[in-house]
């Protein structure tokens, strides 16, 4: 694309942000393209959301046709094992990160116990003739 369309209409980095992919997506020669692809119609409401993986409000060229690609025709086995085995990783992920935030509490808690005790320590020392 011509930069000065990048710079209409897209990001500097040539990403297309949610209102440009709509206003595409709204063109009867996208939904067209749409069709020829096997991109069903009730995927087409929420295509840029479920492109745009990590939230950030814009899709690069390369997720956008991955993404595209990724989605014709109809689902497959292999898309349902791929996403239980995303789903495994993150759970894992999940727990551990858990494991850790709580093993970090737990040090907090006793590094607090052990100023408090040095403070009451140090006040009966303080106030001892």
């Amino acid at each position: 694309a011509p930069s000065g369309w990048r710079q209409q209409h897209g990001t500097p980095g040539g990403a297309v942000t949610r209102a440009v992919f709509n206003h595409v997506s709204a063109d009867p020669e996208t939904q067209a393209l749409f069709d020829e692809l096997g991109i069903a119609e009730d995927d087409r409401d929420d295509l840029f959301d479920t492109l745009d993986v990590d939230r950030i409000g814009e899709l690069s060229m390369a997720n956008l046709v991955q993404g595209i690609m990724s989605l014709r025709g109809r689902p497959r086995r292999s898309d349902s094992f791929n996403i239980k085995m995303v789903l495994r990783s993150m759970q894992r992920s999940s727990r551990e990160f858990q494991l850790v935030a709580l093993r970090n509490m737990d040090m907090q808690q006793q590094a607090y116990n052990d100023l408090a005790l040095q403070v009451i320590l140090l006040r009966e020392e303080i106030a001892s003739p």
